[in-house]
C-alpha cells in the first residue's frame, strides 16, 4: 500500500449582511494519487462463534482521481427568539485509471443539506427542530465472489433538540432524532439507525 498524496485548492467568502447574520461560500479542488479506499477481496469471512458472514476487504490503492465541491451555509436572525439557517454541499469525485474494474468511491452523498430554526420561547429554553437532507451514495456488495457497486442511502431526517439553561453552569438537553423513524442503509448490509431518543447536561465550573 502506497501513502496518498493529495493537492488541494480552496478559496472562500463570508459576509455579514444584517444584524446577527452570515452567508458563506466556500470552493475546492483536490488533485489526488494513489487514492486509497476499501475494497471487497472476494472473500467472506465467517465467525467461528456465531456463524456470521461479513465480506473481506482491503484498502488498496484504487488509482489517481480528483475532487472539486461547494460549500454554502447561512444563518439569519429574525429576531431575539428566532433564528434559521442551514448549509449546503455538493461533491463530486472522479477515479482516473482504476485498478478495479467499474470501481466507484464509496460512503458519500454527492448532495448533502441541513436546514435548521433555534426557537427560544423563554430566555432560558431553545428548541431547535432541524431537517437533514442527502441523496444516494455508491455501495458495495459482494454475492459468490462477484462484487458490484450500486446506488443507495438518500435520507430525509427530521429531528429536535430541547436545551433549558438552569443557571450559568448548568444545561441539560434531550430530543429526538429520525422523528418518523425513516428506514435508509447508506452502506449495505448496515442499516442506519432509526428513532432514538437522548438526554444530555453539561456543566461548566
Amino acid at each position: 500500500l502506497m501513502p496518498e498524496r493529495a493537492i488541494n485548492y480552496q478559496i472562500g467568502w463570508t459576509t455579514g449582511y444584517a444584524p446577527h447574520s452570515q452567508f458563506s461560500v466556500d470552493v475546492y479542488y483536490a488533485d489526488v494519487e494513489k487514492l486509497i479506499q476499501s475494497v471487497p477481496t472476494g472473500g467472506v469471512y465467517v465467525d467461528p462463534i456465531s456463524g456470521a458472514k461479513s465480506n473481506i476487504t482491503q484498502n488498496q490503492n484504487v488509482g489517481d482521481g480528483y475532487r472539486y465541491g461547494v460549500d454554502l451555509s447561512i444563518d439569519h436572525w429574525v429576531n431575539d427568539a428566532l433564528t434559521v439557517g442551514g448549509n449546503f454541499s455538493a461533491i463530486r469525485s472522479v477515479v482516473t485509471n482504476p485498478t478495479v474494474p467499474g470501481f466507484q468511491l464509496t460512503g458519500f452523498p454527492s448532495l448533502k443539506g441541513f436546514v435548521y430554526a433555534n426557537w427560544l420561547p423563554i430566555p432560558s429554553v431553545t428548541i431547535t427542530p432541524s431537517l437533514e437532507l442527502a441523496n444516494d451514495n455508491w455501495t458495495s456488495k459482494t454475492i459468490s465472489g462477484v462484487t458490484t457497486y450500486f446506488k443507495t442511502g438518500s435520507y430525509a431526517l427530521a429531528n429536535i433538540n430541547a436545551e433549558y439553561r438552569v443557571d450559568a453552569h448548568l444545561t441539560v438537553s434531550g430530543g429526538v432524532k429520525n422523528i418518523f423513524d425513516q428506514n435508509y442503509t447508506p452502506v449495505w448490509g448496515y442499516p442506519a439507525q432509526g428513532r432514538n431518543y437522548y438526554v444530555a447536561a453539561k456543566a461548566t465550573f
